[in-house]
């Protein structure tokens, strides 16, 4: 849950940065029984008319996918993550992760697999200890 939540908040602010005119952002971070709870806000107005939109098809080809990649995240471990248009002005982002992530946050390729359940087997043969080989092919 570490890195998702740290990966949310760092995509939140690099998309104050590049889209919002707002001399700063707020995070907060709190606990709400088992879900850790961020919001990433700004007051500043939507320069690009881009911040309003949650999905990536809406903003065109020539935008990223910000919104929907911490969405993913988010969805991953089996947390929500809402963003939009503040009603004051602004924007902002929030999240409610579980502190007990529901999946591994870890790639695929890179997660650590359990041996499929099967139903039991004969005991494999004992194995051959290196004296009892012949060396080179030969017969002894």
């Amino acid at each position: 849950m570490d890195l998702t939540a740290f990966r949310i908040v760092q995509e939140a602010l690099t998309n104050v940065t590049k889209h919002a005119a707002a001399d700063a952002a707020h995070v907060r971070i709190a606990y709400a029984g088992s879900r850790l709870l961020i919001t990433v806000s700004n007051d500043g107005p939507d320069t690009t008319g881009t911040m309003g939109h949650t999905d990536a098809a809406e903003t065109g080809p020539s935008r990223g996918f910000g919104v929907m990649g911490m969405r993913e995240r988010a969805h991953t471990i089996g947390g929500e993550l809402r963003a939009g248009p503040r009603p004051e002005g602004g924007f902002e982002v929030t999240t409610a992760l579980p502190l007990q992530p529901s999946a591994p946050e870890t790639a695929p390729e890179t997660a650590p697999q359990a041996a499929p359940q099967s139903a039991p087997e004969a005991a494999p043969p004992a194995p051959v200890a290196a004296a009892d080989v012949p060396a080179g092919g030969e017969e002894s």
